[in-house]
């Protein structure tokens, strides 16, 4: 049972657990009261580009690639070559992350878009950004 939506949680806590979740190819079944969902709660168990990354056509578990410092990088292959790049942060602090491409087992990408924000990303030898605690980015890198 996902804990998107229990009371006591940040909305960062409530993205990182989904993202987990669904990086993990694990069922998707809510925990939370249908009557008390918050648009910020819907912004996140409905979207449909994260929702892919649990439901993809190969269904193979992501796994962890690399662990620097506080954070986790895992990845999960799709049927088209594109990779989901899932980075969290176990930290207390918000933190910079890099994301080395080759460090996380990805050839260099054509096209990475963050799947929160519903955005394309810059294209580069890595993907770098500012984290908050407990924080989580994920990415979908095209070859």
């Amino acid at each position: 049972m996902m804990l998107v939506g229990i009371p006591r949680l940040t909305t960062e806590k409530y993205r990182t657990h989904y993202m987990v979740r669904t990086g993990a190819a694990s069922p998707i079944i809510p925990g939370n009261d249908p009557q008390m969902v918050t648009p910020a709660i819907k912004r996140i168990v409905a979207n449909r580009q994260v929702i892919a990354v649990d439901q993809h056509a190969l269904g193979i578990r992501g796994r962890r690639m690399v662990r620097p410092g506080e954070a986790e990088i895992w990845t999960s292959r799709f049927a088209n070559g594109s990779t989901a790049v899932a980075v969290f942060s176990r930290g207390d602090a918000p933190a910079a992350i890099i994301v080395r491409w080759q460090n996380a087992g990805v050839a260099r990408p054509s096209r990475v878009r963050d799947l929160w924000h519903g955005l394309d990303a810059p294209v580069a030898g890595h993907y770098s950004a500012e984290m908050p605690s407990h924080g989580a980015v994920l990415l979908r890198a095209y070859r």
